[in-house]
C-alpha cells in the first residue's frame, strides 16, 4: 500500500465504477445484422411500392368518381369575378368530363337597326354612330334629290324595305358562324392532380342569337343585346365595341355589342398591311415611306425580357431591278423599322417580289380579321390589344395582363398585332385564360393547366427503383457480389 507522507495517511484507491451495459442496436440495424441488407432492401422497396400503388389507386378511384357524376354545370361565368380589371362580358360554361369538352355558350339578342334614314325633306340621315357613316350620309345629300333614296335603302335592312332580300339571316348566320369557328378548339387543357393527368378538356363554342325588335325583347338568360347597323355592302368604317351596365359590379347578362352589318365577314380595309414605295433607282424609300415605317415601328414594340407571349413578326415584300438592289431596299427598310421603334432584325423577314419600286410590309400572318369574332372576346372578358391614345400606347398593359400572367402567359400588351384581339385572326394561348378559369369554377378544382390529356401509367411494382441483389450501375441489373451482414 502506497503512503502519502504529505497528510500521513495511506493512499487509498478510488472504487471501480460497475460496467455500463451496451446500448441496444438500432431496430433497422438489428434487422440489418439479423438477415442482411438485400432483404431489409427487399422490405423497404416492397413498402414503398404498395404505397405508391395504394396512391394510384385512390387517385383513380377519385377520378372514375368525378366522372360517373357527370357534367358539371352549366353555370354563368362572370369575367370580373377573378380579374378587378375587367368589367364586361359573360358567358354559360358547362364542363363534360366523359367526353373532355368544356362547352362555352354565349346567347345574345340581335335588334336590327337601319343605318341611315331618309328625311320628309329627303336628306341623309346617318343613324349609325361613326364619322364613316356620317361622311356616307353627307355624299348622298350631294347627289340629286331623286336618287338619294336608292342610295339609302342600301343601308336598310329588308324587314323594312332595303333590297337585300336575305340580310338579317346571312348577319344571324355569319355571326354564329365567324364566332364559333375562330375561337373553338385552339388550346387544351389538363387536369394536374396526379394520376389525373389523362383528364382533359377541349373547349366548344355554341352561339346563339335570334332576332328582337328592341332592347325589350332581350331574355333575361341572354348574355347581350347586338345593336346591329345595317351598312352598304363593302362598307369599310363603323363602331363596334362591348359594354357593361354597371361595369365590374353590374350583371354578365346585361352587355351591349355594337356592330355592322359588314361585321360578320373579313375586314376589307388591310389593317396588317403597309404599303411602301421606293426611289427610282435607288435603294431607300421616298420620304413618305419613310413615316410609314416608323409609324409601324412605334406600334410594334419588342418583348419585354422574361416575356411567354410572342410578338408578332414583319413580312416584307421588296421590289427592285436585281436581287440586290431588292436586298439594299430590305435593309432600308429594317434600318428605319430600327429608328423608328427599336424593332429587332430578327423579326424581319424579306420576300423578293419582282421587279418594280414598290414593297408591302405585312404583320403576322396577314390574314384579316372579323369584327364580329374580335367583339365576341370581349364578351369572353378580354380587352382591346391594339393601339391608341393613353391607355392604349404601345407597350402598355391591357385589362387582362396580369391575369394572363397569373396563368402563365407574360406580356400581353397593347400593340399592332395578328392577334384577335389586336387587329388580325389569330387566338392565342393568352386568349384562353379566361376559359382556363371557367374550367376551374365549373369543375370545382383549381387543378387544371394548358396542354393536351397526357397518358397515365400505372406502376409496374417495381418503381424506380434497383432490384436487390442487381448492379444498377451495370446494364441489364447484372448480378452482383452477395451482400454481408453487418458485423
Amino acid at each position: 500500500m502506497e503512503y502519502d507522507e504529505e497528510r500521513q495517511r495511506p493512499v487509498v484507491a478510488p472504487a471501480a465504477k460497475p460496467a455500463r451495459a451496451p446500448e441496444p442496436p438500432h431496430p433497422l440495424l438489428a434487422l440489418q445484422q439479423g438477415v442482411g441488407n438485400a432483404v431489409v432492401s427487399r422490405a423497404m422497396l416492397a413498402r414503398n411500392r404498395n404505397m405508391i400503388q395504394q396512391q394510384y389507386d385512390d387517385a383513380r378511384k377519385e377520378r372514375e368518381t368525378f366522372v360517373a357524376a357527370g357534367k358539371k354545370g352549366p353555370q354563368t361565368y362572370n369575367p370580373s369575378t377573378n380579374n378587378a380589371a375587367n368589367y364586361y362580358g359573360g358567358f354559360d360554361v358547362e364542363y363534360e368530363p366523359t367526353k373532355g369538352e368544356l362547352n362555352v355558350k354565349l346567347k345574345g339578342a340581335v335588334a336590327f337597326q337601319d343605318g341611315m334614314t331618309l328625311s320628309a325633306a329627303g336628306r341623309a340621315q346617318a343613324v349609325e354612330p361613326s364619322a364613316q357613316t356620317a361622311a356616307a350620309a353627307a355624299a348622298i345629300n350631294k347627289l340629286p334629290k331623286a336618287a338619294r333614296a336608292a342610295e339609302v335603302a342600301k343601308w336598310t335592312w329588308s324587314s323594312n324595305g332595303g333590297p337585300d332580300a336575305s340580310d338579317e339571316t346571312d348577319l344571324l348566320t355569319g355571326f354564329k358562324s365567324s364566332v364559333e369557328a375562330t375561337w373553338r378548339e385552339k388550346h387544351p387543357f389538363h387536369c394536374t392532380k396526379n394520376y389525373w393527368e389523362d383528364l382533359g378538356a377541349t373547349t366548344k363554342i355554341n352561339v346563339e342569337v335570334a332576332k328582337v325588335a328592341n332592347a325589350a325583347g332581350k331574355a333575361g338568360d341572354q348574355h347581350m343585346l347586338v345593336n346591329t347597323f345595317k351598312v352598304a355592302k363593302g362598307f369599310v368604317g363603323g363602331s363596334a365595341d362591348v359594354s357593361r351596365t354597371g361595369g365590374a359590379t353590374g350583371s354578365p347578362f346585361n352587355n351591349i355589342m355594337n356592330i355592322t352589318s359588314e361585321d360578320v365577314v373579313p375586314r376589307k380595309d388591310g389593317l396588317l398591311e403597309s404599303k411602301v414605295s421606293f426611289q427610282a433607282g435607288k435603294g431607300l424609300l421616298t420620304p413618305r415611306s419613310v413615316g410609314t415605317v416608323w409609324r409601324l415601328a412605334k406600334e410594334m414594340p419588342n418583348a419585354a425580357p422574361g416575356s411567354t407571349i410572342e410578338t408578332a413578326n414583319l413580312t416584307v415584300k421588296v421590289q427592285g431591278k436585281d436581287a440586290a438592289q431588292r436586298k439594299d431596299r430590305f435593309d432600308a427598310v429594317v434600318d428605319h423599322l430600327n429608328q423608328g421603334g427599336k424593332v429587332d432584325a430578327s423579326r424581319v423577314t424579306m420576300v423578293e417580289d419582282g421587279e418594280g419600286e414598290a414593297g408591302t410590309i405585312v404583320v403576322g400572318d396577314g390574314n384579316a380579321q372579323t369584327v364580329a369574332a374580335h367583339e365576341a372576346g370581349h364578351m369572353f372578358g378580354l380587352d382591346d390589344e391594339y393601339t391608341g391614345g393613353g391607355a392604349y400606347g404601345a407597350g402598355k398593359k391591357t385589362e387582362h395582363t396580369d391575369f394572363a400572367a397569373a396563368a402563365g402567359h407574360t406580356g400581353a400588351m397593347h400593340a399592332k398585332s395578328d392577334s384577335i384581339m389586336s387587329e388580325g385572326s389569330v387566338v392565342r394561348p393568352h386568349h384562353y385564360v379566361t376559359f382556363l378559369d371557367a374550367l376551374k369554377q365549373v369543375s370545382g378544382m383549381p387543378d387544371w393547366d394548358y396542354g393536351a390529356a397526357k397518358p397515365v401509367k400505372e406502376p409496374d411494382g417495381m418503381g424506380d427503383f434497383p432490384t436487390p441483389g442487381t448492379d444498377p450501375g451495370v446494364p441489364g441489373g447484372a448480378a452482383k457480389e452477395p451482400e454481408t451482414a453487418l458485423a
